[in-house]
């Protein structure tokens, strides 16, 4: 579908714009159910793992099963199914967004909490900025306190860092060498004694000891 501007203003112009507000919410409820019912379809595909019966994803990952689907990631999947399945009604009213921003800023235990003191908090809040203030404080009221790192945002931190890191690379780089060296005095070993070797009179094979 590509957007044509003359005939949207020729479609919407003439109704209030109450009106055009009103079909903005029609059409995000059909989104929102319709993306439920998609993400509730998905689910079902994942546990079942009735998705590897499409043509040839028999050996390949959900991961990419669901990319290639619905070009969306596994992780937003997660997020989408979490939400969905077990706020269906938060996740309506705030957002599936929503829901997975405060789990991460309060934990999956606080979660029920929270929720239902968003729910009492916003309940009278008619303005959507102020809306979003009010969830803002409640998260931030469950959210564990931000901890600050103690003399590492500076320059000879970071330079110390790198120092390190490079002389363990250095460090790796000649274990490596020896270990190379090592399996070629090995390789020239076995190479010299098996050309000393006659297959044809086993009891005169010698006795093998390899020297590093």
């Amino acid at each position: 579908m590509q957007y044509d501007l003359k005939k949207m203003k020729a479609e919407y112009d003439k109704k209030p714009i109450t009106e055009c507000v009103g079909l903005v919410k029609k059409f995000n409820d059909e989104m929102i159910q319709r993306g439920e019912q998609l993400v509730g379809l998905l689910w079902y595909l994942e546990k079942t793992k009735r998705y590897k019966e499409y043509d040839g994803y028999k050996k390949l990952d959900f991961k990419v099963f669901v990319w290639e689907a619905c070009h969306i990631t596994y992780n937003r999947y997660r997020e989408l199914a979490y939400a969905y399945n077990w706020f269906p009604v938060e996740a309506k009213e705030l957002g599936p967004h929503t829901i997975q921003m405060i789990r991460d800023r309060v934990g999956v235990t606080n979660m029920p909490k929270v929720l239902s003191e968003i729910k009492s908090a916003v309940s009278d809040v008619k303005n959507p900025e102020k809306k979003r203030e009010v969830i803002g404080k409640v998260v931030d009221k469950h959210s564990p306190p931000k901890t600050k790192a103690k003399g590492n945002d500076n320059k000879a931190y970071w330079k110390a860092k790198f120092e390190a890191k490079e002389k363990e690379c250095i460090g790796l780089k000649k274990e490596i060498k020896a270990y190379v060296e090592q399996i070629k005095r090995l390789k020239e070993t076995v190479t010299r004694l098996t050309a000393e070797i006659d297959f044809d009179e086993p009891e005169k094979i010698p006795s093998i000891q390899l020297n590093a």
